[in-house]
């Protein structure tokens, strides 16, 4: 029997939406665009209720705003899954790993432009940044505009967490992209060794696991370690040891302490390169749907079980569960994308995750900004919706010019990581043509 062709879940670059920016490695995965957009949403929702209403007057809705910190755990899994995806390929066909330079390049276009608008307009302009890096004190004596030079001179490099007394500077939310950083660096190194042990001492398949191995354990320990340093202390203490001016809040805010989040993103990448490499032009419908039950079940498991500390473990495997679900392959009635990777690309969810990045950025100095001027509803159950609706829509417009003015130009100068060719294979070489002898007179 023929073997069938293998059809990615993915887009081609040339049906890319106007709106969004060709890849910079393959092509648009359907779908991943629409769960960055409930990542997005889904962090705004938790600190619109942290920040502007009473835990004790909110109830279920309430209890809903507070899971949905887990956004941010989905947020990390994604950037594991996708900037792994096209290293794990690599070191599956035994091919030479995409360029680090171009890699590097893209990560920076991707992350500082957008970055350093906001955090200028934030702190220098609208005065709506943390001043103090001690959020507990109120956002009346918490927020404001950034004077100091050298907390300036910090989050302008963003080294603010590595320093205790500036951890929580600038803009609130980009202690995260610290971490994330972190990562991109971590990364190529974490590559590098895999491919070299998988020249001399392992097979392919161990070598492409190994990276994410390796993150997964290390955050496990860290949180293990940081938990058990924690034990006993409860409410101010407990925030002191996580978000103070101490070194265990640096160390609880860095790449070590979220390194199995993007560990379990990998993983899901390995997963996803291998079928691929299997040549599997579909799956049954039935594992997809149980892909996503497993990512359901296990997230639950983790939120309402015996987890304690190691819930955002348990919440990072069901985003790698998540992801794996939404960039299964199917081709149902000529459509490409299973059905739940479709309903993702629902416009209003997907436009939400092009802009997710600068959704993220802006939406904590937005919140702030109202306490601080007295501008909300209220803190019960209805208030905390009302007040999330106007957040969104004033987050909404700020990452749309933000987007459009400057993460999309900045992502036009990213450069193409085309997909390796294989070493084993001699390289046609074009020997030079000689120059063609010209009659003379």
């Amino acid at each position: 029997m023929r073997e069938p062709e293998i059809r990615e879940h993915e887009i081609n670059a040339e049906q890319v939406p106007e709106l969004s920016v060709r890849p910079s490695w393959g092509r648009r995965l359907i779908g991943i665009e629409g769960l960055r957009g409930f990542a997005a949403v889904s962090v705004i929702f938790h600190h619109v209720g942290q920040h502007l209403t009473d835990p004790a007057t909110t109830g279920v809705v309430g209890y809903l705003a507070r899971l949905s910190t887990h956004g941010l755990t989905l947020f990390f899994a994604l950037s594991g899954f996708l900037l792994y995806r096209p290293f794990a390929t690599a070191l599956l066909a035994g091919k030479e790993i995409p360029s680090i330079a171009a890699y590097a390049r893209n990560r920076f276009l991707r992350i500082y432009p957008a970055y350093l608008v906001i955090f200028l307009l934030v702190s220098l302009v609208f005065g709506a940044a943390y001043i103090n890096g001690v959020p507990a004190a109120g956002a009346d004596k918490a927020v404001g505009y950034l004077t100091d030079p050298l907390a300036i001179g910090l989050n302008l490099i963003l080294a603010q967490t590595y320093v205790p007394a500036f951890l929580l500077t600038g803009v609130g939310t980009a202690w995260s992209l610290t971490a994330e950083i972190a990562f991109y660096v971590a990364l190529p190194i974490l590559v590098l060794l895999a491919a070299l042990l998988a020249r001399k001492f392992v097979s392919r398949t161990v070598s492409v696991l190994l990276p994410p191995i390796v993150l997964i354990v290390l955050g496990l320990l860290t949180t293990v370690y940081v938990s058990v340093q924690k034990r006993g202390l409860t409410g101010a203490a407990a925030d002191e040891f996580s978000w103070g001016h101490t070194w265990s809040a640096v160390l609880d805010r860095s790449l070590l302490a979220q390194a199995d989040l993007f560990g379990y993103g990998m993983a899901a990448a390995v997963v996803v390169v291998i079928l691929q490499r299997r040549k599997l032009s579909t799956l049954p419908s039935w594992l997809k749907w149980a892909v996503l039950g497993s990512a359901l079940l296990v997230g639950l498991s983790a939120i309402k079980g015996p987890l304690g500390p190691l819930q955002s473990n348990g919440v990072g495997v069901a985003a790698a569960l998540l992801i794996i679900a939404t960039v299964l392959p199917s081709q149902v009635g000529g459509q490409t994308g299973n059905r739940f990777a479709r309903a993702l690309e629902w416009l209003p969810i997907r436009f939400m995750g092009l802009i997710s990045y600068s959704l993220y950025l802006w939406h904590l100095p937005v919140i702030l900004w109202l306490q601080s001027q007295g501008l909300i509803f209220g803190t019960d159950t209805p208030s905390l919706l009302a007040n999330f609706a106007v957040v969104l829509a004033i987050t909404t417009l700020l990452a749309s010019a933000t987007y459009f003015l400057v993460e999309r130009p900045a992502m036009r100068f990213k450069k193409k990581q085309n997909r390796p060719r294989d070493r084993s294979k001699p390289q046609r070489v074009r020997l030079p043509q000689p120059e063609a002898v010209r009659p003379k007179g």
